[in-house]
């Protein structure tokens, strides 16, 4: 190798060298289909695999990858997404509200469900976005959700339905549009198995105790250790204690039905540490029952959320 040669090969690119586009390219995109953090390009371990693969590479910052992301990638991205919702004839959309615990901001979600001339179905998350436009009335949720059409240039009149949830100014809203909207039929069933789980005082002081166990392993790792002894001396798997959460379906279910699996070493655990509430013979056989009721409200409502799922299924389950 000649000097100048040896001296080229060290050479940092220049950021406009073609060379470096592409892979300034390719990072971007790695970071958005694997849901990367923009940071992740400051991490030591990627700067010295960068360093040792491509020496010439100059590495940008985050900031030059946020903005690479959200105004070059997403502009491309856009743009095919925009041809193939005017190639459906017609579609469907979901849309719901939510609170973000962590943040404390609600987020208004937006997506597109179509089937393309060669029948192939295709569902596109068009917003997941801050809904701060004050109160969660049906007319902000209007204007809002007109906006959202604006922008990706769907016209009302090629829209069949709108998916959303029981809410009154969810249902006010979308009829504001003149759309015709349909209730999603998995919320309304697990409004239904809440309302069924509050109906009898027994039912809610098991619910409850179930409650109070499921946290004391979460928030230990001493009270975790200790059950996972008494798992192993009683020969039984050693299965975690799966905590309740509001916001997820069918939660309760799964945590009553782990609760059961771990019958004998949690009444062990109870009667040796006086840490977590005994429960009765009588709530265990409450417990074992809602199980079995609950059941098949679980695998409904699963097969209703799968990303495939289509009105056929309905007819199916229910004939």
């Amino acid at each position: 190798m000649s000097l100048s040669d040896c001296v080229e090969k060290n050479k940092k690119w220049d950021n406009n060298n073609t060379k470096s586009l592409v892979l300034d390219n390719l990072i971007g995109e790695m970071i958005a289909l694997e849901h990367l953090p923009f940071r992740f390009v400051e991490c030591l371990g990627f700067v010295r695999l960068i360093n040792r693969l491509c020496p010439s590479y100059n590495l940008k910052s985050r900031q030059y990858f946020t903005s690479f992301i959200c105004e070059k990638l997403y502009g491309k991205v856009k743009d095919k997404i925009m041809e193939l919702i005017k190639s459906f004839q017609k579609l469907a959309l979901t849309t719901d509200i939510w609170s973000d615990s962590c943040s404390g901001v609600s987020l208004i979600s937006f997506t597109c469900h179509g089937i393309t001339n060669k029948y192939e179905r295709k569902m596109i998350i068009l917003k997941a976005e801050v809904f701060n436009d004050g109160r969660h009335t049906g007319e902000n949720i209007a204007a809002k959700l007109e906006t959202m059409l604006s922008s990706w240039g769907i016209p009302k009149e090629n829209v069949l339905c709108i998916v959303r949830d029981g809410g009154t100014n969810m249902k006010k809203g979308i009829s504001l549009l003149s759309i015709k909207n349909i209730d999603c039929l998995s919320h309304q069933i697990q409004l239904v198995v809440k309302e069924g789980l509050t109906s009898q005082e027994s039912i809610i002081a098991a619910i409850n105790k179930c409650k109070k166990i499921a946290p004391h392993f979460h928030h230990s790792n001493v009270a975790q250790d200790e059950l996972v002894h008494l798992q192993e001396k009683l020969n039984q798997p050693k299965l975690e204690i799966i905590q309740e959460c509001v916001t997820r379906w069918n939660s309760t279910f799964y945590m009553l039905e782990r609760i059961l699996k771990n019958k004998d070493s949690l009444c062990l655990y109870a009667s040796t540490s006086n840490k977590i509430s005994q429960l009765t013979s009588e709530e265990w056989i409450l417990v074992e029952k809602l199980i079995t009721l609950l059941q098949p409200f679980e695998e409904i409502t699963r097969e209703l959320s799968a990303a495939n799922v289509s009105i056929s299924i309905f007819h199916i389950m229910f004939d």
